[in-house]
């Protein structure tokens, strides 16, 4: 039988394994809602050390997968044009913005601009994934910091714990000092 902490990790690193797959923004959020669930005052006292290191584990893989995706250089401003203009047909007639490929009689021209509409299309899904990227990293950061928070005392066991697996999950500077610092003495 698995237990609601085991059904709920499982289900974290599941929804984490699918974000590396699509990169689909839902997931991340599905897995920081699936280790909010789980509740070690729930667990008994001898598995509580196991879940806790499990969950915080998790949500460093989490912080970890978050960073790597984020691009620091991203400017929201920098919104992609709503659609790519065609070529010029022969005669000086112009085709409207989205006008398929094939209407575009030149086989150079046509190339060219598939070539732009795939840019294009690839630029506007990498502007939507970093807009959500980083309206998560305002508050992903601060569940992790809560669970931390709740789950760690300051002292030398539990820093050493936290060291430990930030130093195994290969925690960004920034990140790995905020957490740190819960901890401190």
């Amino acid at each position: 039988m698995i237990t609601p902490h085991e059904q709920s990790l499982k289900e974290a690193q599941g929804f984490l394994a699918e974000f590396e797959k699509t990169l689909e923004v839902d997931r991340l959020e599905e897995a920081e809602s699936a280790l909010q669930n789980v509740r070690l005052d729930a667990e008994p006292s001898e598995e509580r050390p196991a879940v806790r290191a499990a969950t915080l584990a998790l949500w460093l893989d989490l912080l970890v997968t978050l960073d790597k995706h984020l691009d620091p250089s991203f400017n929201p401003e920098d919104v992609p044009p709503k659609s790519i203009e065609p070529p010029a047909v022969p005669g000086g007639a112009q085709l409207r913005p989205g006008a398929p490929p094939s209407a575009v009689a030149d086989p150079v021209a046509r190339e060219a601009y598939e070539k732009a509409l795939a840019a294009h299309r690839e630029r506007v899904a990498s502007y939507r994934l970093q807009v959500y990227l980083h309206r998560m990293a305002e508050s992903l950061p601060e569940s992790a910091l809560a669970f931390v928070k709740s789950a760690y005392r300051k002292n030398d066991a539990d820093r050493a714990e936290l060291r430990g697996a930030l130093e195994s999950k290969k925690v960004s500077p920034g990140r790995r000092a905020a957490l740190e610092k819960i901890l401190a003495p």
